[in-house]
């Protein structure tokens, strides 16, 4: 994305050499430097992502700010705004008005004139929702519709959160084909909309973005496992998520099936070719849509067996709270626990196997009727739909989605 090229005016207590873009090496130690990082003004591709700035307020995430060696450090971070601005965060700012970050690399700090937060206390952790501007919704509204979400998520996954999280939702033109972009990191969501976005339902669409985002505060944030499973943390997420705003009421059975169907299109758009860990490992430089139509596919299909196999007592949410009693705090490998976590019966452990670690591809064929859900194709498009004739077993599992 050309961070490194951000960086410019660099100063160094001792001489320096340029090594490549916003690399920079010396024979002696440095006791003292400064540099200017260079912000786009009109950022339109990683609003969400990136640190930017404009006339009135900035995003900054320090992983694109300093120094990739002080990223696992303990850093002391202190701004210096103009009079009329404000600085907000889920870091908890000292008495001097500075932060103490003992993960910088996942610190965000929105700087604006332009802002206003409100504040939701859910299940002891203080939901703040920051909006940039002025918005189509009431900003009261949009903070129940997140502390709605959240505290769904507390009552299923029971494990505290940090004290302090944060949403901020800022408005940034986007691409044509882009409403909205959103990213967690750390306690921060972060949720950029295009303000010629037009939603039916504002609070409705805000809650829906947020049954993923949310869950990012725990999966993987609130982790420390190592190694690539985005598939699990990405796919499986969309799948939780869509799962929660069934629950929730954001949509009705047969959204849920058209969602399950429009990903299955765009699985079914490119050539796969690779594992899910596989994916994973190559998220960044490969396409990166097994991440989370695959994975999302195969949470939608491992959901169903779980449900099946035990009468719908139990559903891949029940997983959840499970991760956490396992691992909470442990620093082991991801797929390793994970792959573990779910493998409930040799079943599950074979569909897991065949996707997570095995090359096959996804096929929603009629077999679904094992389950009462059929694949169909109507005008070039993959549906969804129920069997025209389901027995006690089907029923019970749909009953239980539903």
């Amino acid at each position: 994305m050309g961070l490194a090229t951000r960086i410019d005016e660099f100063r160094s207590s001792v001489p320096v050499r340029i090594a490549a873009p916003g690399e920079f090496r010396a024979e002696q130690d440095v006791t003292e430097f400064s540099y200017r990082v260079r912000l786009p003004v009109n950022q339109t591709e990683r609003a969400a992502h990136v640190s930017w700035l404009t006339a009135d307020s900035g995003l900054l995430m320090l992983a694109d700010l300093i120094p990739q060696d002080l990223t696992h450090s303990q850093v002391d971070v202190s701004f210096d705004v103009p009079g009329h601005w404000f600085v907000y965060s889920s870091a908890p700012a000292n008495s001097k008005g500075s932060y103490s970050l003992a993960e910088p690399l996942k610190a965000v700090f929105l700087v604006s004139s332009n802002a206003k937060s409100i504040s939701k206390n859910v299940e002891g952790t203080r939901l703040d929702v920051t909006l940039v501007g002025d918005w189509p919704f009431k900003q009261e509204k949009a903070a129940n519709g997140a502390a709605r979400v959240l505290k769904k998520y507390f009552e299923l996954i029971r494990f505290k959160l940090p004290p302090i999280a944060n949403v901020v939702i800022a408005p940034a033109p986007l691409s044509r084909s882009e409403k909205w972009q959103a990213e967690t990191r750390g306690t921060t969501v972060v949720l950029v909309i295009d303000p010629r976005a037009s939603f039916s339902n504002w609070i409705a669409q805000l809650e829906v973005i947020l049954t993923h985002e949310l869950l990012h505060l725990w999966v993987p944030n609130s982790l420390v496992f190592e190694g690539d499973y985005d598939w699990f943390f990405e796919g499986f997420t969309l799948y939780q998520a869509l799962l929660t705003a069934l629950e929730l009421k954001l949509i009705n059975f047969r959204e849920y099936l058209n969602t399950l169907g429009r990903v299955y299109d765009s699985y079914l758009s490119y050539v796969d070719t690779l594992s899910l860990k596989e994916a994973s490992e190559r998220r960044w430089t490969a396409v990166a849509s097994p991440v989370y139509d695959k994975a999302m596919l195969l949470a939608f299909l491992y959901d169903l067996e779980v449900r099946y196999e035990t009468h719908a007592q139990s559903s891949l949410s029940d997983r959840y709270p499970e991760l956490f009693r396992k691992y909470a705090g442990k620093t082991v490998n991801a797929n390793d626990a994970i792959m573990s976590l779910l493998r409930l019966s040799p079943a599950t452990d074979s569909l897991l196997r065949s996707y997570v670690e095995n090359r096959r591809t996804v096929e929603l064929r009629e077999s679904r009727n094992h389950y009462g859900i059929l694949a169909k194709s109507t005008g070039g498009q993959k549906l969804l739909t129920l069997a025209s004739s389901l027995n006690d077993d089907q029923l019970e599992i749909l009953r239980s989605i539903v």
